[in-house]
């Protein structure tokens, strides 16, 4: 049996251009993509590179295996601190069929959906960190 010893993300402010360019691309056919240009062109939207890992000790081991995924260009509402972190605990989720397989071919096998319930923890980068304070700094 493997031990999640730890489920976390964290979280970097990206450049958004990249990612403001592609949801351009796709505006004209889709009001999602629409919306996110706008959001990123009112300061609403941010756009971070988010690292979803898992840390865990498969049975009868002593060192334990860290897998991760890297996902670019994640869209997220400017909010407080905790929102935001709230934010990307809820995308998370999407990053845990790729860890378990991860986690199986490293020899620390975990069934499907039991990452679900388990808490993840979320660190916001310094960059992050200091965006959404200025953000609260402005006059309202």
């Amino acid at each position: 049996m493997t031990t999640v010893l730890r489920l976390a993300v964290a979280a970097e402010l990206e450049n958004p251009a990249p990612a403001v360019a592609e949801a351009n691309e796709h505006a004209r056919d889709d009001a999602q993509f629409s919306h996110l240009v706008h959001g990123a062109d009112r300061g609403d939207l941010l756009v971070v590179a988010m690292t979803t890992f898992v840390e865990a000790r498969p049975a009868r081991r002593q060192r334990s295996v860290r897998v991760q995924r890297v996902r670019h260009g994640v869209w997220i509402e400017r909010a407080a601190p905790p929102d935001v972190e709230r934010q990307l605990s809820s995308i998370a989720p999407e990053d845990f069929g790729a860890l378990i397989e991860q986690l199986e071919a490293a020899g620390a096998p975990l069934e499907r959906g039991s990452l679900a319930d388990l808490f993840v923890h979320v660190e916001l980068g310094p960059d992050l960190r200091r965006e959404l304070a200025a953000a609260d700094d402005e006059p309202g």
